[in-house]
């Protein structure tokens, strides 16, 4: 399974942020190594067998640009249409807020793809 990240601003100014995501990922012995900023395309939609969207913003601009509908990442996960959110870079809880939502996503992953797994075969 092929699996990579691509923004809708991936080619944005990113100085607010920092690199805390990745040092806990490192922390958790997850791989960033070859992780690169990458700008959602019209070749995704070929190159992938799913395009999820973390946010309404996300899924919202895929439709907008490319008149296509895609998931939520919590619709994939639980079945809900809600939207992954962490808070804003200048916020006293920031790291706090984004070690949480690596582990959510750190735990999310069997069941997301067993989900899609079972997706396929139906």
């Amino acid at each position: 399974m092929k699996v990579a990240s691509a923004g809708i601003r991936a080619n944005s100014d990113i100085s607010k942020y920092s690199n805390i995501h990745f040092n806990i990922m490192n922390e958790m012995n997850i791989d960033t190594a070859d992780f690169k900023r990458t700008l959602f395309d019209e070749d995704h939609f070929n190159e992938y067998d799913i395009i999820i969207a973390m946010s309404e913003l996300h899924r919202d601009y895929i439709k907008e640009y490319y008149n296509r509908e895609i998931p939520l990442f919590n619709e994939v996960y639980r079945g809900q249409k809600t939207a992954v959110n962490i808070g804003a870079p200048d916020s006293e809880d920031f790291e706090e807020q984004m070690k949480k939502l690596i582990q959510y996503f750190y735990e999310a992953t069997p069941r997301i793809l067993h989900n899609l797994e079972q997706k396929t075969t139906l």
